[in-house]
């Protein structure tokens, strides 16, 4: 290399390696080959450099051929999408025509969607979520248009995009009907959910389950909204296909909600039992406590149902309730209530179940020796040994007997020889 050339090609390297210069674009001026070049990773930044560089008029032309050639591939004609919005006005024209190709419609309107302030995006934002058969389309221009969209022209648009073809499109449009028009939209739903139920068909059942999961929403934010929509969410347990989604909406309601479905079970209505019982599984330990009056519900399926509920739900603040109860219960309310309270396991209730041994009736007794026995609590011992000894029943007798060996108690041994 020439003396003289040192210098220059000196300069060079430390431009590339400075970064001043990029290698292998920074010479290059053809719009058509910069923007091939956006298909290659390596030199996708550069290119773009050099396309915003030159002329915009000529650089945007070689833009739009490349982008409507049926010879681009889809990874050169996504990577154009990207770059439009670079290119102002006729960039974000560009972008809105390539809405119209089902291969370009989701990207060209996800990067459309970074724009936020222009009459041009917001109508064509709006003919998306109208028109679009993309449901991931539609929820993006749902989102653009909650956020920087008229208000006024939005709200109106929620409600109908309640019927939307798309489960999540549905389920957002609901969300953002809570979020932004809250109670005073709740007239307009109930109408929509009573044309629908009216006409009821296979075909609108999207919209009754959207309206029914809207309502829930509703019915969390607080004591006033629930009381509005509790009533319908109820009426809806006995729609078979409505059932499920009704349940979700009360229990995520929760507690306001116990009360109501109480009553559907202490009125038996069996249509709407099951159901009422789900939504309170579900709920938890915050309606154990109403439960507890089912035990003596006059139905045997309710209370069938509450014992299953109280097995379950070992809540302790339900155990005063149950020695309450027991109290004024009848033998086989008291025996029940024995069952349940014997799985909680505490000192607390092994002493209440003591104290059942000498229960009047010989049933009561007869389950407290039992649930007794089965603790193996040391104090058992002595309590089923004065029942071996001393209780009237034949039967009760030979149980504290047996439950006493069963613990490896040879203390009962002179009992049984005396029988």
């Amino acid at each position: 290399m020439s003396r003289t050339l040192l210098p220059v090609a000196a300069g060079v390297m430390l431009a590339v390696l400075t970064g001043a210069v990029r290698p292998g674009f920074a010479e290059e001026k053809n719009p058509a080959v910069l923007v091939q070049q956006l298909a290659d990773p390596t030199l996708r930044a550069g290119a773009r450099e050099g396309l915003l560089a030159l002329d915009a008029a000529k650089a945007m032309a070689e833009l739009e051929k490349a982008l409507s050639s049926k010879k681009s591939s889809e990874l050169l004609r996504r990577e154009i999408i990207r770059v439009l919005p670079d290119f102002g006005a006729r960039g974000v024209a560009a972008l809105i025509g390539a809405l119209k190709d089902p291969m370009l419609e989701f990207e060209a309107a996800r990067t459309l969607s970074t724009r936020t302030g222009d009459a041009a995006v917001a109508a064509a934002m709006l003919d998306l979520l109208e028109k679009s058969p993309n449901p991931k389309v539609r929820l993006l221009a749902l989102d653009w248009l909650a956020e920087n969209g008229d208000a006024k022209r939005i709200n109106g648009l929620l409600t109908r995009m309640l019927a939307d073809s798309s489960d999540k499109v549905r389920a957002r449009a609901g969300e953002l009907v809570v979020s932004r028009i809250g109670l005073q939209a709740l007239p307009e739903l109930m109408e929509l959910l009573r044309q629908a139920e009216f006409a009821r068909s296979v075909a609108n059942r999207g919209l009754r389950l959207a309206l029914l999961e809207t309502f829930g929403l509703m019915g969390q934010k607080g004591p006033t909204e629930a009381a509005r929509v509790v009533p319908t969410l109820l009426q809806a347990l006995g729609e078979e296909d409505e059932a499920q989604v009704a349940v979700a909406a009360l229990v995520r309601i929760g507690a306001p909600s116990v009360s109501s479905l109480l009553m559907i079970l202490k009125a038996g209505d069996s249509k709407r039992a099951a159901a009422a019982m789900d939504a309170l599984l579900s709920i938890g330990s915050k309606a154990a406590p109403e439960v507890v009056s089912l035990l003596q519900a006059k139905h045997p399926k309710m209370r069938e149902m509450a014992v299953q509920f109280l097995s379950f739900y070992q809540d302790p603040a339900v155990f005063p309730l149950l020695v309450k109860m027991y109290g004024g219960a009848a033998p086989d309310d008291k025996v029940i209530i024995l069952r349940i309270v014997s799985l909680y396991g505490t000192r607390e209730t092994v002493d209440f179940v003591i104290r059942a041994t000498t229960d009047d009736n010989a049933k009561v007794r007869a389950e407290s020796v039992r649930i007794l026995a089965a603790t193996g609590d040391p104090a058992a011992v002595p309590v089923l040994l004065a029942r071996a000894e001393e209780d009237s029943d034949m039967d009760i007798r030979l149980s504290a007997i047996a439950g006493l060996f069963s613990m490896g108690e040879l203390s009962a041994g002179p009992s049984f020889a005396r029988m």
